[in-house]
């Protein structure tokens, strides 16, 4: 729907003036469904609850700024015209225009002289735009989700232990690091996929009771070992100490069946870690990620074993290149 009042005058045959206020309004909603067949591991394994149930994509949007008022002056002369033309609606935009009569009489030129200046006004419209709109369309984002996979055997808690990552190893990462504006970590997810006790029992979430009194995840990163020329393996590094540790997330009073082949515990992660990851990844792309394993409520000895826990977490980092 669109409606508004317009003003124009014409001062002399060589200036015309005009002033308006307009009423712009677009809205609609946008679904789409998916196609369920043929859910792969990762799907039904996702963080994500949208992905896991498969749900439908729906989008509603609408117009963000429905006022606008438009100002502007028509210069003629013989040969053309200057139009100069001011418009506020949700931020200032000024356009600037000119067209050339192509022939001498203006009766025949009206058209096209209509036709050319709108090109022209249309081009520098778009050069005319806050700098906040040509800069989002010069960076571009995307994501990468690592998904860590870890089997501990013969694991005893209280305990801590660490993973290792290394971004050179992804290509969409290598190929965009030159460009890189920004990284941050947006969302950590932790969950127990299976576990077996010291006897060789196998949990049984149905039936089984075990409660472990915290679980906390640490970001670490690293640095490579002196006088290693190409650094790759995980022995390569080491633990940075001249930079923080960051805690990804923090369970407490964990009760495994809560946590057993259950992807929902998801942590959206603070920015600050994103000032310090922005400089770190640039140069030196690595990190540890570090468990640590608090006591089972009940415990009297001062460690609990477990022949096998395997658990996966999962932490989704999103980068900020220039086009």
């Amino acid at each position: 729907m669109q409606f508004g009042i317009n003003v124009s005058n014409q001062f002399n045959e060589h200036l015309i003036g005009y002033l308006g206020v307009q009423h712009e309004n677009l809205d609609g909603y946008f679904k789409a469904i998916k196609d369920t067949t043929g859910l792969n591991n990762d799907i039904v394994n996702s963080p994500f609850l949208e992905l896991r149930e498969a749900r439908p994509v729906a989008i509603s949007f609408q117009t963000y700024t429905k006022w606008q008022i438009k100002g502007g002056l028509n210069l003629l002369f013989s040969f053309g015209f200057v139009n100069f033309d001011l418009t506020f609606a949700s931020q200032p935009m000024i356009s600037l225009g000119f067209g050339l009569f192509l022939e001498k009489k203006k009766k025949m030129m009206y058209g096209k002289r209509i036709q050319i200046y709108f090109v022209l006004l249309f081009v520098l419209f778009l050069k005319a735009c806050d700098t906040d709109f040509i800069g989002s369309i010069q960076n571009f984002r995307f994501q990468i989700p690592f998904y860590f996979y870890v089997n501990y055997f013969d694991k005893s808690i209280p305990d801590t232990s660490q993973v290792f990552a290394n971004l050179n190893e992804y290509e969409e990462f290598t190929k965009n690091k030159s460009r890189l504006e920004k990284a941050e970590i947006v969302q950590f997810n932790y969950w127990i996929d299976s576990l077996v006790y010291g006897n060789n029992q196998p949990f049984d979430p149905k039936k089984d009771t075990l409660v472990i009194e915290n679980v906390r995840f640490f970001l670490v990163f690293a640095k490579p070992k002196p006088n290693i020329p190409n650094p790759r393996d995980t022995s390569d590094f080491e633990p940075d100490t001249t930079l923080p540790t960051f805690l990804l997330g923090e369970f407490k009073e964990v009760n495994v069946s809560d946590f057993y082949r259950k992807p929902n515990h998801i942590y959206v992660i603070s920015t600050e870690i994103s000032q310090v990851l922005t400089e770190v990844v640039r140069n030196r792309p690595y990190f540890y990620l570090v468990s640590e394993y608090g006591k089972v409520r009940g415990q009297t000895t001062p460690k609990k074993y477990f022949s096998l826990i395997f658990v996966r977490f999962d932490v989704v980092i999103r980068f900020t290149v220039s086009l």
